[in-house]
């Protein structure tokens, strides 16, 4: 389903403050992904004798030991996003600690950390009483940054240096209709400056906008499985065609759209392996003519299959992998896990100039890592 324009804007812009009445409105916010605090820690996930621990990896990129450095006394949250700007700097978008949630119900933690490519150096910090939860970020031409806040359900626009420049949603107000939001999970910037977002938590649906922040069209609103319909899209990422490519979680699958909303195509079952074998896409990033996807895997499996075939426990999937703009797998890796080199529910990808790959977790994962072929080592 597509929606015509309305009338009236859908962004603040250029807003002189941010406010967040955080005890008025808790109830109605989403805090976090509702899977991440529903999963055992990884502590506690032992394999079972024959275990199956995933599908076999086809690439030579491999972990870059010891990327990123972080000065002394500095850790981070769940990292939920990732970007590169034309800078080639890293930019990590993560969510803190509860002990710098604010009375706000703001984070009072540098929620953006920008990072050198190469070296890994914590170069720069930002975002500090921001945000409510982190989720989703995108990096447009001119190095603006977008972030997509599930908790505050907005689109927030900031420079280069954090200034916050628009805010599509209304701070700490879900809703329907165009001017809000409703737990929306990512944002993606068009090659004419458009705007797509993935309302994912809340409404299903994926809304985009001119790049004034002006509502054009949504597509969904309703939780279902036929095309143009979506069960959580939870990421999304625009081709520089326009074309948007958006991880429809809980259906398994990627789908495609014209610039004008037009279902093109689907991709599905990208493993080969039986119907509900597959892992799950959550975050999505098109580079030089591929389109990258961050596979969380099949976090709801592992406890039913802990209490029916405990002989048998599927580990999440835990990989990157690379297609082509028709939807075929060029190339994967990973594997699950707490080790440095693997992953615990991959949330989010990116892409540097020089082909270097980096994942960020949530969940018990809590970090970012990066790719490089034949990896390597920083310290």
């Amino acid at each position: 389903m597509t929606r015509s324009a309305p009338d009236k804007p859908s962004v603040a812009r250029h807003p002189t403050a941010r406010v967040f009445l955080a005890l008025a409105v808790t109830t109605a916010l989403v805090a976090c992904d509702p899977a991440e605090s529903a999963m055992p820690s990884s502590s506690s996930q032992s394999a079972a004798p024959g275990a199956v621990f995933g599908p076999p990896t086809n690439s030579d990129y491999k972990v870059v030991n010891g990327w990123p450095r972080y000065p002394n006394g500095v850790s981070i949250g769940a990292a939920s996003g990732v970007a590169v700007n034309s800078r080639n700097e890293v930019i990590l978008f993560q969510r803190g600690t509860a002990a710098d949630r604010g009375a706000n119900g703001l984070l009072n933690a540098s929620t953006i950390m920008v990072f050198d490519a190469t070296s890994g150096e914590l170069l720069r910090e930002m975002g500090q009483g921001l945000f409510g939860n982190p989720h989703g970020l995108d990096v447009d031409a001119d190095d603006n940054l977008w972030i997509a806040d599930n908790r505050l359900h907005q689109v927030v626009k900031l420079s280069p240096t954090g200034e916050v420049l628009m805010e599509i949603g209304i701070a700490g107000e879900s809703g329907e209709d165009e001017t809000h939001l409703n737990g929306v999970t990512d944002v993606a910037i068009a090659p004419d400056g458009s705007i797509w977002a993935s309302d994912g938590y809340g409404n299903n649906r994926v809304v985009k906008y001119d790049s004034e922040g002006n509502f054009l069209f949504q597509i969904g609103g309703a939780r279902g499985s036929a095309t143009s319909e979506f069960d959580l899209p939870h990421g999304i990422t625009v081709d520089d065609q326009g074309r948007a490519y958006v991880a429809d979680r809980s259906n398994a699958r990627v789908q495609v759209f014209a610039a004008d909303g037009t279902f093109v195509t689907e991709w599905t079952d990208w493993q080969g392996n039986a119907p509900g074998d597959m892992g799950r896409p959550w975050g999505l990033e098109f580079n030089n003519g591929s389109v990258y996807v961050a596979d969380g895997g099949e976090y709801w499996l592992v406890s039913q299959f802990r209490s029916d075939e405990p002989d048998t426990l599927p580990f999440d999937m835990a990989q990157i992998q690379r297609f082509d703009l028709d939807g075929n797998m060029q190339e994967a890796w990973g594997f699950y896990g707490p080790q440095e080199g693997r992953m615990v529910w991959p949330h989010d990808v990116s892409v540097d100039q020089d082909g270097g790959v980096y994942s960020v977790e949530v969940h018990t994962g809590q970090r970012l890592q990066k790719w490089a072929r034949g990896g390597g080592s920083v310290r």
